[in-house]
């Protein structure tokens, strides 16, 4: 069977960080292997199909909660942020750094001049450090809370959150967003919020009147990406 995620992401130079089992202090990288159900759409039929297979992900755990995961096979949290990737300019700031992953692929796009990361966790500063010291030389780390920042850029990408509902995460960018200076601003999980509706997101722009001035294909586009990770 074709790994659709992995052509679409290599065709835009995606390149996966160093991932590895690690433990520094309270931060944990986990390797788990399991098989699951993988559901297959075939697109001139519609006919769908279900296949066990094989996978390996990796977890990002901190004082034993899981945070993130990334599926080596499949690559769902990368597909997540693709929006991120194709909306990027000029001076980037990142909040949460995770495995990485959208980071140095930022790296690839020529529309992106700089990339400056906030990341609440010295550990995972450290474990980067370690194991990914090209990705570190490249970009500029700060360990701080993302809430407590102040600053500017062109482009503003949150993915520091995990856990919480809709109103939650709406609320938290808020706070960011207030902080830092910018003149474009997209967060993960807005693709899961609108589900199609583009009333949805001019409503939120009513809100955040940075996110950019999409029309519907293009939310629907972004949308489609984000599921495609889930929905392989």
């Amino acid at each position: 069977m074709i790994n659709i995620n992995k052509l679409f992401l290599e065709n835009l130079k995606f390149k996966s960080t160093n991932i590895v089992e690690d433990k520094i202090n309270n931060l944990e990288i986990i390797l788990n292997k399991c098989t699951t159900t993988a559901t297959y759409r075939n697109t001139k039929t519609g006919e769908v199909s279900k296949e066990k297979i094989d996978t390996n992900t990796f977890e990002l755990k901190i004082d034993k909660v899981c945070w993130l995961k990334h599926n080596l096979d499949y690559l769902f949290s990368v597909m997540e942020v693709y929006s991120h990737y194709a909306l990027a300019e000029g001076n980037v700031i990142c909040t949460g750094l995770g495995f990485g992953l959208r980071e140095n692929w930022l790296l690839s796009n020529n529309k992106v001049k700089k990339i400056l990361c906030i990341e609440n966790c010295k550990e995972l500063i450290e474990y980067h450090h370690k194991h990914n010291p090209m990705l570190m030389e490249k970009i500029k780390i700060i360990n701080e809370d993302a809430e407590k920042y102040v600053g500017e850029c062109d482009t503003l990408l949150l993915d520091h959150y995990e856990q919480g509902e809709d109103d939650f995460v709406l609320d938290t960018v808020e706070k960011v967003a207030k902080n830092i200076k910018h003149k474009k601003l997209w967060f993960w999980r807005i693709e899961h919020m609108l589900w199609n509706h583009y009333i949805t997101y001019l409503n939120l722009r009513k809100r955040f009147p940075t996110l950019p001035n999409l029309n519907e294909t293009e939310i629907k586009h972004f949308i489609t990406i984000f599921l495609h990770g889930k929905k392989i």
